[in-house]
């Protein structure tokens, strides 16, 4: 058993689970709350004597878990869950159907593979032929658009490839194109696609993304008494159904996460917790875990201004060691944090060319291959890279970084500029950060890839001040207060401070955005 003191609000999920008082329980766990103990404590008691299934993000986690929960709890990602599913058309287990001697199943990007099939199916070559004139593109970007209807289509919770699957990029260079109406070859040769993806006896290549999104059409009964689901708050379209199948059972689901920690919605990414109290209100009871044991009441009520604004029902209260909020930057920290790329990458690179040991969280390769991409489309050249792939050339993707969809490339693209196209002494100084962020004098990190992260002492970057600055032309107003979902990250960021955190004029922004509000 654990020997730990369950406080209140752990102690009432604990008796929540004993008298079985719903059959979905979502509990909603703000940051640093114990949300891991508080299930390991579940699974040792009261739950003790059942058949549990925990699934968690990532195998780290997963190898993590399995190594501390009990024996009557088997723990697994979502796509590991999957690949041993049995496949809905027969032929074996995902697995045997495509890992078997002839494996289909490919990592990272189809677009290698499928072009492949260009040489060996002449009615893929055809109906790729048709996609060029439709869209009157190349054949590598008529394959890329394939594979982004493919991509949108596995990450949703649709039976069927429709016009909606068709990602912002792809429709702003359709608008670009002046075209009309919907891309009818588009969406039929991904149709068709799709149905050779799931025929188990056709040699037609696949994602990991495909077989999760299959085992979703025909979910499997799960066997388990109850059901663990962490980081509900980010979970897949395609594996909230799975668990929805699991209700007609009489399975109970415990989802667990942080409905205010909701930062990735632009993968499709749904809070499960939020979809389940709607469709199924007599079912949900939903109970909080608001004591932090990560930090001191005065990094906590950091985390409460952004918890206000967005309507929180619970606010932090911080039980860790005492700390300090400063509104200001100093030098020695443990961790910096950015609201985006481009900030990141600058600091990186200058980092790296004064002879600093930086550690970049979630490593360097992903930014590396995008700034080298981008310099190329900046000098005229082929630039195969996904997130590119539907931009002619440099101006229209200038143009596209000046829109609210392409916000996102606006830093990026500056630089580019600024450099010419010739990033590869960018390229070069990023790939010489440190793999171990032991060996690093500090760390740096996007809000997005400082989730689940903590350090002694955090430093905010400027960059978190633009969403509350009014760029509007001719506004009469200077400040704004951002919408809920641009408030998660700073919410997120904020809380990943122990003992100090130096929010860089963050604060006074908000102040002055509130007082211009009223």
């Amino acid at each position: 058993m654990t020997n730990f003191r369950f406080n209140e609000e752990q102690t009432a999920i604990l008796d929540h689970l004993h008298y079985r008082d719903s059959q979905i329980l979502a509990v909603n766990a703000l940051a640093g709350t114990g949300k891991t103990t508080t299930l390991k404590g579940a699974a040792e008691y009261p739950l003790n004597a059942e058949r549990l299934r925990y699934f968690v993000f990532n195998k780290r986690n997963a190898d993590e878990a399995s190594a501390e929960f009990p024996r009557n709890t088997t723990v697994s990602t979502a796509h590991s869950f999957a690949y041993r599913s049995p496949h809905p058309d027969g032929g074996g287990t995902m697995s045997e159907v495509y890992g078997g001697s002839q494996p289909r199943l490919f990592s990272g990007s189809l677009y290698g593979p499928l072009r492949d099939q260009l040489r060996q199916s002449t009615d893929f070559a055809d109906r790729v032929r048709q996609i060029r004139q439709e869209l009157r593109c190349s054949e590598g970007r008529a394959i890329m658009a394939v594979q982004s209807v493919l991509r949108q289509f596995s990450q949703s919770a649709d039976a069927q490839i429709g016009p909606q699957h068709i990602a912002p990029d792809l429709a702003e260079y359709i608008h670009r194109a002046g075209l009309q109406g919907n891309p009818k070859a588009l969406l039929g040769t991904s149709a068709w696609a799709w149905d050779r993806m799931r025929d188990p006896f056709s040699q037609f290549p696949i994602d990991h993304s495909a077989y999760l999104k299959l085992c979703s059409l025909s979910p499997p009964r799960i066997p388990a008494d109850t059901i663990l689901f962490d980081e509900a708050q980010d979970a897949s379209p395609p594996m909230l159904e799975i668990l929805k199948a699991q209700l007609q059972y009489g399975t109970r689901l415990i989802l667990v996460g942080d409905t205010y920690q909701h930062i990735y919605d632009f993968t499709g990414a749904v809070d499960a917790m939020r979809i389940m109290q709607q469709d199924h209100p007599d079912l949900t009871q939903t109970l909080p875990l608001a004591t932090s044991y990560r930090f001191g009441q005065e990094i906590a009520d950091a985390g409460n201004h952004f918890l206000r604004l967005m309507g929180s029902p619970y606010l932090l209260t911080g039980k860790g060691p005492d700390g300090q909020v400063l509104d200001d930057s100093v030098n020695n920290v443990h961790a910096v944090l950015f609201r985006g790329n481009a900030g990141l990458l600058q600091a990186a690179v200058q980092a790296v060319l004064a002879g600093q040991r930086i550690h970049v969280v979630g490593g360097t390769g992903e930014i590396v291959n995008l700034v080298e991409a981008m310099g190329r489309l900046y000098k005229g050249e082929f630039a195969k890279h996904p997130e590119l792939s539907f931009f002619d050339d440099w101006h229209h993707l200038s143009e596209y970084a000046q829109t609210p969809l392409g916000q996102g490339f606006s830093p990026l693209v500056r630089i580019v500029e600024q450099k010419q196209g010739r990033v590869e002494a960018i390229a070069k100084a990023l790939r010489h950060t440190e793999t171990d962020p032991k060996q690093a004098q500090y760390v740096l990190s996007t809000g997005h890839k400082s989730k689940g992260g903590q350090w002694d002492n955090v430093l905010l970057m400027d960059d978190f001040q633009r969403s509350w600055l009014n760029t509007e032309p001719e506004a009469e107003r200077q400040y704004q207060v951002p919408d809920h979902d641009t408030l998660c990250l700073p919410y997120v960021a904020c809380t990943r401070a122990q003992k100090t955190l130096l929010t860089n004029g963050l604060l006074d922004t908000m102040e002055r955005a509130l007082r211009e509000e009223k």
